[in-house]
């Protein structure tokens, strides 16, 4: 499945039947695809070609009905080695219960091979059992089927997942494995190559659509919006996109930067620069060091070209403001937020969300806490504005709860006269501000 987790190699010992052969499937298809990697003259194009060939396996899988997303819980590959392991197990029990029945009659119960022979029994009932471990390995693999299936045929893999992951879960939720049972484990693999413990198989990761389009939503109100970013409001959203990429981890990283997300063909930095290359492969090396340094550099560049993004937009939202090459001035308050208005009121939703929070946020029912930290934003947004306009006689912003819309109140203090204006409206500011702009 698609998860944070990165599977470390681990073998799969004791192989009953390949015992000849026992070894790790997963770890060899990485050393062969590191092998045909490096022998290639580019190792880019051998990724895309393992890419091309593991979508190519899971469709004729599809097409053939040898994946289903209805599957049952067996898929009709292993039925019947399914059936046979589960009637020798039956078998196995039933005769262990029978030696279990002579102790007791003769008995012997307080003989140690008597309470062996009922552990032994109740081992095998928690592994055939409807909740037992097979029922559950079986679910999870359905599952991850899907999942796979669905990423891998709608293009949702990031570009930047290991290619020789992606390479070996086709194989496996493709069901071109052999697979081994022991003690309730699920093991996949060959005879030449070994077999793995299906929950040693590496993960893929998807592409981070989600914090994707939140910089889209974000960079079209900015866009809407028609005013150049200001110093503060660089510092300010290079801050909050530190966060995002602090909360995503290496692999939302690794998707914002290299994968086409903002625009179709576009990523934030290009992967077939030699700098990125290198810094990629540290940070997936096995020094952690030398990993956390090349994540910092590669976090600062792409928080630079996300500033940049932002940046062009203000500058592209602020001319088709103002075709006549114009300041932007003297339309008043209102054209500066005329975006985040609703039917003449202030919607402090929509400026939330162009300030990088998610569709759907409800200014009015976040925690006094974060109300008060999303009015700093907006705070600082005035301030901004005023100095723009010549205008810094009102200071001390406070915020002050939310009105019958759910929009923020706030009261400050005129600076000459003394004057402390009390639980106003953005409605009633923009009167008030209007007045004073030259």
């Amino acid at each position: 499945m698609a998860t944070q987790n990165t599977q470390k190699r681990s073998g799969f010992s004791g192989h009953k039947n390949y015992g000849a052969y026992a070894g790790d499937y997963v770890a060899t298809v990485k050393d062969l695809s590191a092998a045909s990697r490096r022998a290639s003259p580019s190792g880019t194009n051998f990724n895309k070609l393992q890419k091309f060939q593991a979508e190519q396996k899971m469709k004729t899988a599809i097409d053939s009905g040898n994946v289903d997303f209805n599957m049952g819980l067996v898929p009709d590959a292993y039925k019947a080695q399914m059936k046979d392991y589960i009637l020798n197990k039956a078998r196995e029990k039933g005769q262990i219960e029978l030696q279990i029945e002579r102790m007791r009659e003769g008995g012997n119960m307080s003989d140690p091979m008597y309470q062996e022979l009922r552990m032994q029994a109740s081992q095998i009932e928690q592994e055939l059992g409807p909740s037992g471990s097979l029922t559950k390995a079986w679910t999870n693999f359905n599952q991850g089927a899907q999942d796979f299936a669905e990423d891998s045929l709608e293009g949702s893999i990031s570009i930047m997942s290991d290619s020789a992951n992606e390479h070996a879960n086709a194989d496996l939720y493709s069901n071109s494995l052999q697979l081994d049972i022991s003690n309730g484990t699920l093991n996949f693999g060959n005879q030449d190559m070994g077999f793995t413990a299906y929950d040693k198989f590496p993960d893929y990761f998807n592409a981070d659509y989600t914090n994707a389009s939140n910089i889209i939503s974000q960079s079209q109100g900015i866009f809407d919006k028609g005013v150049k970013l200001t110093g503060p409001d660089k510092l300010k959203y290079s801050n909050n996109f530190q966060e995002v990429l602090r909360k995503g981890g290496t692999e939302s990283v690794l998707s914002l930067a290299f994968d086409p997300l903002i625009t179709p063909n576009e990523s934030l930095l290009d992967f077939k620069d030699p700098k990125y290359k290198k810094l990629v492969e540290i940070i997936q090396g096995d020094d952690p060091m030398m990993a956390a340094e090349a994540m910092e550099e590669l976090k600062a560049d792409l928080t630079s070209s996300y500033i940049n993004v932002l940046d062009t937009q203000a500058t592209n939202g602020f001319n088709a403001k103002n075709p006549d090459g114009g300041d932007g001035g003297g339309d008043g308050f209102f054209s500066s937020f005329g975006s985040f208005y609703s039917a003449g009121q202030f919607d402090m939703n929509k400026y939330l969300v162009s300030q990088g929070l998610e569709e759907g946020t409800d200014f009015a029912t976040m925690s006094e806490e974060d109300k008060s930290k999303a009015f700093g934003y907006l705070k600082d947004e005035i301030n901004n504005l005023m100095l723009d306009n010549e205008i810094n006689q009102y200071t001390e912003f406070r915020f002050r709860g939310v009105d019958a819309k759910g929009n923020p109140k706030f009261n400050f203090k005129d600076r000459i006269s003394g004057t402390v204006y009390k639980n106003y409206s953005m409605d009633r500011l923009e009167k008030l501000l209007n007045k004073k702009i030259k």
